[in-house]
């Protein structure tokens, strides 16, 4: 991945660049809000981040993720 994203963390921003709120990603994703919560901090930190919306533009800029965060 071209920006150092694992697996499932493409998936993850997509969801919150739709602004679906954690307990509903979590629902969507059969993981726990808290693993949420988690996977969000470590792609936070490996893109150097601080909230979701800047996570997805980032990702979305170098090219692990399509479409328009916006």
């Amino acid at each position: 991945n071209p920006a150092g994203l694992k697996r499932r963390d493409p998936e993850l921003l997509a969801l919150g660049a739709a602004r679906h709120p954690t307990v509903e990603n979590a629902a969507r994703l059969f993981i726990s809000e808290k693993t949420v919560e988690r996977h969000l901090a470590g792609i936070f930190a490996r893109l150097n981040v601080n909230s979701r919306r800047e996570a997805a533009q980032t990702a979305m800029r170098l090219g692990a993720l399509p479409g328009d965060p916006t």
